[in-house]
């Protein structure tokens, strides 16, 4: 839908800029661009475009060539620009969104990290991330690192980089693409990433929590909040709690606990990508068991990916003898399948077929936090679903706990031991209770 729209050009002595106010919009985004782009850059008109049909307004501000190779000058030419917009009579009220492309991008992340607190959202595209490191830490407002896929150099810049930050980000990476997007769609579908952060990032009803702060202090506090959840649902007495490796058991012990259940674990070991081992292209489970992601391995060889399957199928292995008790009838019964968080969804996927197989007769789904498009697909292959946190801007699961360290081996069987004890316990003392009933 198109909105009515002002341009104005801006001249002040820290900076010159092209203002283009929506009708009713209240919310700005501020343009840096890179070394040798302009305003007049096709991949910043066609965002500017598509932002204002969303009722955003933009500021792209006139860069010097001399400022533009300057990483410091430019992330003060930034604040200079943000501290005019908070002052105008036209943008006093708006909120503050950043737009950043290659050196452009250090810029912003740079100028956030000198104002924090008053930018709701910033998106980078093909980010020189690399010069402004010292600042990655400092940045408060949810950050998009959208990258191609074929711009190695970038891509591996980015996925560094994204290790640094402390706020919610999250990089895409385009199929084909390469640094300026020239390849066909690519543009067009790094276009709609950025506004669509813009957008939902904008939204006045959005809680604070989603915008800044992460949403558990570590696993077992998930666990807990789960297990408060799912105490408000039924289930029948065939019921079994089955945790995946290793970071879905502190979450379901509490479950477990909860319910009086048994804790079992299905070993599946997540299939990465090599060199991007963070990103699943697929999932193998303890007995041969694979689910692969078609949309991601597209462009790797097949004896590759069988080479993969087979190395995480010798790490199975070694689980089962480190826990040693991986095997457990769920024949006609119900299931909990928990995890700490599920982002693609192929480790998921793979243990509800496994569970299928076996003769499960429901399965219900809990996690912490989920993507959307897991959400999307796994409602498809299980009966019900059980989530606290589903952020359609997901980032990577680590980035929603304060503590996300790795439960050791013996943390698990640990655990497993203890919700044994638990259940045994639990039929003792109602053994007891039936055979004191029994002699009265």
């Amino acid at each position: 839908m198109e909105h009515s729209t002002s341009a104005l050009l801006i001249e002040t002595e820290s900076f010159s800029g092209l203002l283009t106010l929506v009708e009713q919009s209240q919310t700005v985004v501020l343009f840096c661009h890179g070394w040798k782009s302009s305003i007049e850059s096709p991949r910043n008109m066609l965002l500017a475009k598509e932002l204002h049909k969303r009722k955003i307004s933009t500021l792209q501000i006139i860069q010097s060539p001399a400022s533009s190779h300057n990483i410091n000058e430019l992330a003060i030419t930034v604040t200079s620009a943000t501290s005019w917009l908070s002052g105008a009579p036209y943008t006093g009220n708006m909120r503050i969104g950043y737009m950043g492309a290659s050196a452009g991008a250090a810029a912003i992340v740079r100028a956030c990290g000198l104002i924090t607190g008053k930018i709701f959202a910033i998106a980078c595209r093909s980010g020189r991330l690399d010069m402004c490191t010292e600042g990655i830490a400092l940045v408060d407002a949810p950050t998009l690192l959208i990258v191609g896929d074929a711009d190695s150099a970038i891509k591996e810049i980015n996925l560094r980089a994204q290790r640094e930050f402390k706020c919610y980000s999250k990089i895409e990476s385009i199929p084909l693409a390469t640094h300026l997007f020239a390849e066909s769609g690519t543009l067009e579908l790094a276009t709609e990433l950025a506004a669509n952060w813009f957008e939902y990032y904008a939204r006045p009803d959005l809680p604070t929590a989603q915008k800044s702060k992460r949403s558990f202090q570590n696993r077992q506090q998930a666990g807990l909040l789960l297990a408060a959840k799912i105490a408000e649902l039924s289930f029948s007495k065939s019921l079994s709690i089955v945790a995946l490796p290793r970071g879905g058991v502190p979450v379901a012990h509490p479950i477990a606990s909860q319910l009086r259940k048994p804790l079992e674990i299905l070993l599946v070991r997540r299939l990465g990508i090599p060199g991007c081992e963070e990103q699943a292209m697929g999932a193998v489970a303890i007995g041969g068991a694979v689910v692969k992601d078609s949309a991601v391995i597209v462009k790797l060889a097949d004896s590759l990916f069988d080479r993969i399957v087979k190395q995480e199928q010798r790490e199975l292995e070694k689980m089962e003898k480190t826990y040693g008790r991986t095997a457990f009838n769920v024949h006609n019964c119900e299931v909990i399948l928990v995890d700490d968080g599920i982002a693609s969804g192929s480790t998921a996927s793979c243990a509800i077929e496994v569970l299928k197989a076996a003769g499960a007769k429901k399965i219900h789904l809990a996690t912490p936090v989920i993507s959307p498009q897991a959400r999307d697909t796994l409602k498809t292959e299980v009966d019900t679903m059980t989530v606290l946190e589903e952020p359609a801007a997901f980032t990577a699961v680590s980035l929603y706990y304060d503590d996300f360290a790795a439960p050791t081996e013996q943390t698990v069987v640990e655990l497993l031991q203890k919700t044994t004890q638990e259940h045994e316990q639990e039929r003792e003392e109602s053994l007891q209770n039936v055979e004191g009933r029994d002699e009265n």
